[in-house]
Parts: structure tokens; C-alpha cells; sequence
């Protein structure tokens, strides 16, 4: 896969991981929301793998671009089902693969071991926690 071309040289393609991802709202959330709102203005080809929810049930594009990919079983917002959505996150992230170069995983207890095994495929991988400035 190759990058998408920007001014000055290839631009990265990003996949975001979060647990959960606007309309559900919360500090990771928010977070989520922030980068790959970010990385799509800077002309990146952004995809966001969340958790399904009831509130969030289907994959999506937004206005700028972003692909959201919402997997796993949908349910309420709990501690114990991002786990549950884990092996769902690694399948999505297997099958697209060639569609991302970098990995940034924005709540990472526990949707950060997908991005632990991503790295496995030599995958730049970050894990953050901060919010853009």
C-alpha cells in the first residue's frame, strides 16, 4: 500500500484504535475524535476502529473522510466489553492491514494489546493518553 502523497512526500495512513468513539462520549473519546479529526485535516487517509454500541452500530464515513469500522458485539459501555471486543479489533486490524501505516492506540488498557500485536506486523505503533494541545 502506499501512502497518500502530500506536498512534501508520502503521508502516513492512520488507524486510531479506541474502545469507544463519538456519539459515546468520554475523555478517550474525545481524544479519539481529536486525532483523527487532526490527522484528516493534514490530508491523511484516516480509519477508526471502535467498539459497537447501541448508541453506534454501523460502520460510518464522516464529513472529512474518516472511515469508522465499529466491530464486535453491540452492547453497553463497560469495563469488561472492551475486552470482549478484543478479538473482533484484532481480526479488523488483520484484514486491513495494507490500509494503514501507523497505529495510534488513544485508550490503551485494553484495546493496547491489538496495537502491541500490530507492531508484531511491523506497524509504526503509539500508545497515548494525551489529548492534542
Amino acid at each position: 500500500m502506499s501512502p497518500t502523497p502530500g506536498p512534501s512526500g508520502p503521508l502516513a495512513s492512520v488507524l486510531v484504535l479506541s474502545p469507544y468513539y463519538p456519539p459515546v462520549l468520554g475523555g478517550a473519546e474525545t481524544a479519539a475524535a481529536q486525532f483523527a479529526e487532526y490527522f484528516a485535516a493534514e490530508g491523511r487517509r484516516v480509519t477508526v476502529v471502535t467498539r459497537r454500541t447501541p448508541a453506534a452500530s454501523h460502520d460510518d464515513i464522516t464529513d472529512t473522510g474518516i472511515v469508522i469500522r465499529r466491530v464486535g458485539v453491540s452492547g453497553p459501555r463497560t469495563g469488561p466489553a472492551k475486552w470482549l471486543a478484543l478479538p473482533a479489533v484484532l481480526t479488523t486490524l488483520l484484514r486491513h492491514r495494507r490500509t494503514y501505516d501507523v497505529v495510534l492506540c488513544v485508550d490503551y488498557r485494553a484495546f493496547g494489546f491489538a496495537a502491541v500485536l500490530a507492531r508484531l506486523d511491523r506497524k509504526s505503533t503509539r500508545l497515548n493518553s494525551s489529548h492534542i494541545p
